[in-house]
This record gives structure tokens, C-alpha cells and sequence, in this order.
């Protein structure tokens, strides 16, 4: 829908604030991409691709979005109010500009904190998926290499996500 291009922007500024990754991490995360690769050679649009629906059964999202700022090793207790919503310093990641490999750091928070950019402060992973992501997935824009950890590969906006 329309807000395709204003997403991709959002997420090239959350990719342009972000530190890059270790050497090591890199490296971890690519071979994880590379046997996601070997196991599915499938097309962007198959069932394998989709983003998995059974995360969504453990802790609720609601509980999920709730939480994380208080899981912080750097926030007490009293820091972590409902009413001001705290993200981690990177969201999301390049993992490989060159293939569009992007680490998504925090889903609830990238998720939420792209609701709040657009006045809603109700926002989810799970409604990002439903009007955001699977809109990407159906035109071949975006494939979902894994859920844990959550990676994702842009196709043909890459050139939008670099400037």
C-alpha cells in the first residue's frame, strides 16, 4: 500500500544510524544465510519464505513490546515507564550491502517505533508483517532468509536503501 516507499526510507535511516557489525558477527550471520540458501532454493514467493506465524504463539506481542526496554541491562525498573517507549541503539543492521542482507535487531522495536513515525502507538511486528512486509514479500521486493535470527534480503529497492 502506500506506505511501501515511506518504510523503505524508514529503514534506510535506521540502517544509516546504525554501527556496523564485528567481523565476527558478520561472519556468524552469513553462514546462517548460506545454509538457508543451500536448504531453499525456492523462489521468493514460496510457502518456505514467509515469516514464520509461530513465533507469535510463545510470549504475546503485546508482552514482547512491553518488556523489552526493562530487559535492558542498562535500564532499572523505574526507567522502563509505559508511557515512553525506549528502542535499542540499532533496529536493524546491514549484515552485506553488496546482497542486501539486513539483521533485524529488534523486531518489536523497529516495529513499533515505525507505528509511532506514523501517529500510531499501537504498532507490532506482527501488524508490520500483515501491512508492511507481506506486501514486500508477494512482489519479490524482500525474502525472509531467518527467523531466529531474523534476516532479511532486499532485492530491488537496494540501490534506495544505500543512498
Amino acid at each position: 500500500g502506500h506506505y511501501d516507499l515511506m518504510f523503505l526510507t524508514f529503514l534506510r535511516d535506521e540502517l544509516n544510524s546504525s554501527p556496523p557489525l564485528s567481523r565476527a558477527e558478520r561472519v556468524s550471520l552469513m553462514d546462517i544465510i548460506q545454509k538457508s540458501v543451500r536448504s531453499s532454493a525456492s523462489p521468493p514467493s514460496s510457502p518456505n519464505n514467509k515469516l514464520l506465524k509461530s513465533s507469535r504463539t510463545s510470549p504475546s506481542s503485546a508482552e514482547a513490546s512491553g518488556s523489552e526496554a526493562s530487559k535492558s541491562p542498562d535500564s532499572s525498573p523505574a526507567e522502563a515507564r509505559d508511557d515512553v517507549k525506549e528502542f535499542p541503539a540499532s533496529l536493524a543492521t546491514w549484515i552485506n550491502k553488496e546482497h542486501g542482507f539486513i539483521r533485524i535487531n529488534s523486531k518489536e522495536g523497529l516495529a513499533n517505533k515505525w507505528f509511532l513515525s506514523k501517529g500510531n502507538n499501537n504498532g507490532s511486528w506482527e501488524l508490520l508483517e500483515e501491512e508492511v512486509l507481506s506486501t514486500f514479500q508477494a512482489r519479490s521486493i524482500i525474502k525472509i532468509i531467518s527467523n531466529l535470527p531474523t534476516i532479511i534480503q532486499v532485492f530491488c529497492v537496494r540501490q534506495l536503501l544505500l543512498q
